[in-house]
């Protein structure tokens, strides 16, 4: 395995503990698929450009900006890429049906799709308090981390 980014390695198990979670669909309850997506997932270039470029727009926007509101992902210039993100990160572990665009046999999109917006909030916020706990650092130091 790869050198990866501690952020980058944390929303994807966030969002593969939840996959495991969903035992009514078989991909997601077998162990061995379990963990070679995982493994996918972290290795994949497209997951770790998107991921890192959403984290770095947020961040840089909430220090910017004071009472800048993170939770609405759909306004940043990178959320273009968000679907092409939620395609490669699912891909694998539902049956996806690209000439519809859908979930074929589980309509869980929705959910998924909420599931890593909230993986990335949840990782922004824990990235900025590390932030303001240590105010020497510059937010250039911390998106190297990234």
């Amino acid at each position: 395995m790869s050198i990866v980014n501690p952020s980058i390695l944390n929303i994807v198990n966030t969002v593969c503990n939840f996959f495991t979670q969903l035992t009514d669909i078989p991909t997601c309850s077998d162990p061995v698929i379990n963990m070679r997506m995982r493994e996918l997932m972290v290795q994949n270039p497209v997951i770790n450009i998107v991921l890192s470029s959403i984290l770095s727009e947020l961040l840089t926007n909430m220090k910017k900006t004071r009472d800048y509101d993170h939770y609405n992902l759909e306004k940043l210039e990178s959320f273009e890429r968000f679907q092409e993100l939620l395609s490669v990160m699912t891909s694998g572990w539902f049956n996806y049906d690209k000439y519809i665009g859908q979930y074929s046999e589980h309509e869980i999109g929705d959910m998924v799709y909420m599931k890593i917006q909230e993986a990335i909030i949840i990782e922004v916020e824990r990235l900025y308090m590390q932030y303001q706990s240590n105010p020497m650092d510059e937010l250039s130091n911390l998106l190297y981390s990234l």
